[in-house]
């Protein structure tokens, strides 16, 4: 088993259909690091397609006026 760290961040794609064809993504990498926090970092048009996603520990949003690499 390879060993996962305690904390993930993913950065989410920018589009809608983007969105919905890579959440399985996040559903297999649960599935690989069962004890990890997943935080996905995702624009805020996008927030509420993973409002309720059990997947992930956390959500951070930004703003098309944000970089996503300025982010705390």
């Amino acid at each position: 088993m390879i060993p996962y760290p305690k904390r993930i961040l993913v950065r989410g794609v920018n589009w809608l259909g983007d969105a919905v064809i890579s959440s399985p993504t996040l559903q297999r990498l649960r599935e690989a690091a069962p004890n990890s926090d997943i935080t996905l970092l995702t624009h805020t048009k996008l927030a509420v397609l993973f409002h309720h996603y059990s997947h992930i520990y956390e959500r951070m949003t930004f703003h098309s006026t944000e970089r996503s690499f300025a982010l705390s």
